[in-house]
């Protein structure tokens, strides 16, 4: 096992060279100007976690990914901010560690991405040892290091998003599907006097609600609400607050109902919380959800003030036909 780790991170090792080579060969644009005022963040999300593992698997395709979105083409499509994930394993004892390479990754996309005018919004996310992101083990939730060390860990980012002149910074990813939605809101109040001491941009929180639907009450009367109740939910202090957007649900026909009241849930969080509304992830665009997803972008128009849409090779048609048009028009 030990040997063929080896055999992966040599050959993460032999990609970041190549990736600096083809980037040597990229002539730069002009660095946009930074404004603080509000903006229509017309965000495009990359997924680091996934592509660090198509690094391992298969580094040409990779390398031809991070060719494809460092020459231009995300500016082609009007997108003005792209965000990225600052990886974190959480071992079976609760001691948290980067992700291999992925800070010199992270720190490389930055820089790269700020060349070509962009935007950056930076993320944590802490994921388990068998790299698979979702809810962690009660056991290691129940370790008193595994929480001194999500803090350690989240700060530690903030400050690397602050010495990269970062735009935004989240201080989550989904943590109610990580640690619990309890937990994670202490965990949200608890960490923002702290981070604001450490990063001076837009600071965010990137929630995850999908879990905590009633669905029994959507089933019944097309009512979208929440199981627990909404005014706990308060994220005071924070710049921003959006959660993930599931268009891959399994609520075909509803879909277009179920999509207007969740973004509803949202924005009300973010007026309770006196916060700007953003949909920080649009996850699951399959070809066969693609209209949904439509429906998320229209819905959204004029009430949020982000949108972030999760890229993959495998999508470029969707972000041709449909994302340049959309944030063409906003």
């Amino acid at each position: 096992m030990e040997a063929k780790m080896r055999g992966y991170y040599g050959v993460m090792v032999c990609g970041i060279i190549l990736i600096c080579i083809v980037a040597s060969t990229i002539s730069p644009l002009s660095h946009a100007e930074r404004k603080n005022d509000e903006v229509i963040y017309r965000g495009v999300r990359l997924n680091m976690a996934t592509n660090y593992f198509l690094m391992i698997r298969q580094p040409i395709i990779f390398l031809m990914w991070m060719d494809f979105v460092s020459m231009g083409y995300l500016q082609s499509i009007n997108a003005n901010t792209i965000s990225i994930l600052l990886s974190y394993v959480v071992d079976d004892n609760g001691e948290i560690s980067p992700f291999p390479f992925s800070q010199s990754l992270a720190e490389y996309h930055i820089k790269r991405f700020h060349e070509t005018g962009l935007m950056v919004s930076l993320t944590p996310i802490f994921i388990g040892r068998s790299f698979i992101f979702g809810p962690l083990p009660e056991k290691i939730l129940q370790k008193e290091n595994f929480w001194e060390n999500l803090r350690i860990r989240t700060l530690e980012a903030a400050e690397f998003a602050e010495e990269n002149d970062v735009e935004i910074f989240f201080s989550s990813n989904e943590l109610e599907l990580v640690i619990g939605w309890e937990r994670a809101l202490n965990f949200s109040r608890d960490i923002l006097p702290d981070v604001r001491e450490r990063f001076s941009g837009k600071v965010g929180w990137h929630g995850w609600l999908r879990g905590l639907v009633d669905m029994g009450a959507f089933n019944a009367n097309g009512t979208v609400m929440l199981s627990v109740p909404i005014t706990r939910f308060n994220f005071t202090g924070y710049d921003m607050y959006g959660m993930t957007t599931d268009v891959g649900a399994d609520i075909k026909n509803s879909m277009e109902s179920f999509a207007r009241g969740f973004i509803a849930i949202g924005m009300k969080i973010s007026m309770q919380s006196n916060t700007s509304f953003l949909l920080p992830e649009i996850f699951g665009m399959t070809k066969n959800a693609e209209s949904l997803t439509h429906f998320y972008f229209e819905e959204g128009e004029g009430k949020v003030v982000g949108y972030f849409p999760t890229y993959t090779i495998w999508q470029k048609s969707f972000f041709d036909d449909y994302v340049k048009d959309f944030y063409t028009g906003i």
